[in-house]
Order: C-alpha cells, then structure tokens, then sequence
C-alpha cells in the first residue's frame, strides 16, 4: 500500500498545486484556489508520513482526505452537485481500498455517503454560493477535475497490477523453491529418496510395450563413519558433496543420480540391453572414488561398495528391485564374496491371456 500512496502522491501533488495557481492567478477566485491548494498540503503530508510513520494505512488516509478536499470543495464553490467533481466522489472509497486497506473503506463510505447528502441537500435549497467562474473556465475547471480522477485510477491500477505480477513471480519462485526442497538434496543438490522413488515407480508403470531392461545401483561410501568420526561432520560434508560431484559428472544421458540418505547413493539406468555394458559402467563408478577427497589440506581416502539389480531379471517392482541391490551391496561390503551372492527369484511376467 505504502508503494501505492507514494506513486498517486507524486502523481497529484502538481496536479493540485497546479490547479490552486491557475485558479487564483487567471480567475481571481481565492475560496476555489483555496480548495486545490489545501488539497495539495494534504497530499504532501501523506509523503511525509510515508518516511516518518510506521503506520501503513495513515498514509493511504491522508492522500484520500486531499482528494474528498478537492471534490467536496470543488462541488461546494463550482455549481454544487452538477459540478464534474460530484462524478469524483464515486472514486473516494476504491481509492481507499487500494491505498489504507480494506478496514478503511466502511467509515470512509459513511463519509462520503453523508457528504454528498449535505451538499445535495444545500444544493436544493440553493445554500450553496453561486460560482464565478466564466462558462469557458468552468468547463476547463470540469475537465481537468475529471482528468484528475483518471490519472490517479490509472496509475493505481498500473500500481496494483505491477504489484500482482510481482507477487505471482515471488509465488512461482517459492513454489520452485518448495519442489527444490521436496525432491532435491540440500547438500549435494541430487534428487533425494521421494524423486527416486517417484521415477522409479513411474518408469515400471509404463505400458508394457515401453518398458525395457532397467539396473539400479545401490551405493555406499566405505569409511564415512570413520571420517566423520574422526574430522567432523563438515569433512563428511565435504565428502558427501565431492562424491555426489563426480557421480552426476561421471553419469551419462538417462542416468538418474540420487542421494537416498545419509552415505547412500544410487543410481537408475533405464533401457538397457547390454550386461557386459554394465559392468564397465559399475567400474567406472568405482574409480571415481579412486582420488581422495582434498578437504582442509587433507587428503581423505574412501572406497564405493555397490549393489546391483535389474528389471525384470530380479524383480517385477521398484521396491522389490531397489531391496536386493541394498542387499547385494551390503554384502559385497562386509567382504562376503566367498558366500553365495543375494539373489530373488522374482517370477515371471504373466503372460496374457490370449481371447478364444
């Protein structure tokens, strides 16, 4: 609202000034110059209580009460309730709303409601002092009044609506910010569980007619305990984020990359047809852990244990699937590799059933 009183203030502040000398100097009539330039004091004691007052609505009040000035007084010295300001008083409580808030417009309405009752009345019964002005400088006097009302709604429209757009653009970059938050990880920027989870879930439910061969890598990085334990966590920290670099800079078009918590990563490759392929790609995901981690002059070495399964091979579902290759990778591990490796019988895709 501030931003609003500030820009019709600057707009009507010259305007009324304006009007006050053109009236005294070229009609000789004090009483109406007297309206537009009590009008215009008022306008600049709304500027200045934008930089003095804390108050957000006082403002907004101050610019109104300078234009209900320079209506009523317009109304009440330039023919009464047939004069072009009486059309103005229509603006008074929009105005209000846009520039003291919603409270502001039910007292103001009385105002303006009992005003224009009073110089309607003291129009009837000619109470009202007969103008001076020449027809040429009244009709002048109309118009500009009008032009008045106009400037000031266009501006406050172009105000509101610069200020909605504004808002919307603050809306869609907060809602960004919420997705970002909801399916990213802070620290290493992947995708967290839920994204995975989500993409996995949406690539095995595809029609059957698209869904190919798929392999999840489950990953955990050896030694983090022990770094964190003995450095801090910032120099797990430092660990995590290196690791996570060199997984998205290592992983080719169609690799989904994710960090599921802690030290566990993994890793989703979608139509795959090659195993030996694969394999290149698991060794080649091994070797990014070969460099150590550089973190306060420190060179930090760690290790990648990896397990692996595949869609339809080892399981039908994305659960079922992402469970043994945590297995597999907890095995390899623990250093088991002379016991038999987890396997799942998954059973087969039921073939459909052909109409007789």
């Amino acid at each position: 609202m501030r931003q609003r009183v500030l820009v019709v203030s600057l707009v009507s502040f010259p305007i009324y000034l304006l009007f006050a000398i053109n009236t005294f100097l070229s009609y000789q009539l004090p009483i109406a110059a007297s309206t537009s330039a009590a009008a215009s004091v008022v306008t600049l004691l709304s500027l200045v209580a934008l930089f003095t007052c804390r108050n957000d609505s006082l403002p907004g009040h101050l610019f109104t009460t300078a234009l209900a000035v320079q209506v009523f007084g317009e109304m009440a010295v330039n023919g009464g309730m047939l004069a072009g300001a009486a059309s103005l008083a229509l603006l008074i409580v929009p105005l209000v709303f846009f520039t003291a808030g919603r409270h502001a417009v039910r007292p103001w309405t009385i105002v303006t409601i009992s005003v224009l009752a009073v110089l309607f009345y003291l129009d009837l019964q000619g109470l009202l002092p007969e103008n001076n002005y020449p027809p040429v400088a009244q009709q002048v006097d109309r118009v500009l009044t009008l032009i008045i009302g106009m400037l000031v709604i266009t501006t406050l429209i172009f105000v509101f609506d610069n200020q909605i757009n504004n808002a919307l653009a603050t809306l869609d970059r907060e809602r960004a910010n919420y997705r970002q938050a909801a399916l990213y990880d802070d620290l290493t920027g992947l995708p967290n569980r839920r994204f995975f989870y989500q993409k996995g879930h949406e690539l095995l439910n595809r029609p059957v007619e698209h869904n190919g061969k798929l392999m999840l890598l489950f990953i955990d990085i050896n030694l983090f305990k022990q770094i964190n334990d003995q450095y801090g966590h910032a120099a797990g920290d430092a660990v995590l984020a290196e690791i996570a670099r060199r997984l998205r800079h290592c992983a080719d078009d169609g690799y989904i990359v994710a960090r599921l918590s802690g030290d566990e990563f993994a890793v989703m490759i979608d139509h795959i047809d090659d195993k030996e392929w694969l394999k290149d790609q698991q060794k080649k995901i091994r070797q990014i852990a070969a460099e150590p981690v550089i973190w306060d002059g420190l060179e930090l070495k760690t290790s990648l244990s990896i397990g692996s399964a595949y869609y339809p091979d080892d399981g039908l579902d994305f659960d079922t699937l992402l469970s043994i290759a945590d297995k597999r990778m907890y095995w390899e591990k623990s250093g088991r590799r002379d016991q038999a490796r987890p396997e799942l019988h998954a059973e087969p895709v039921p073939e459909q059933k052909q109409s007789s």
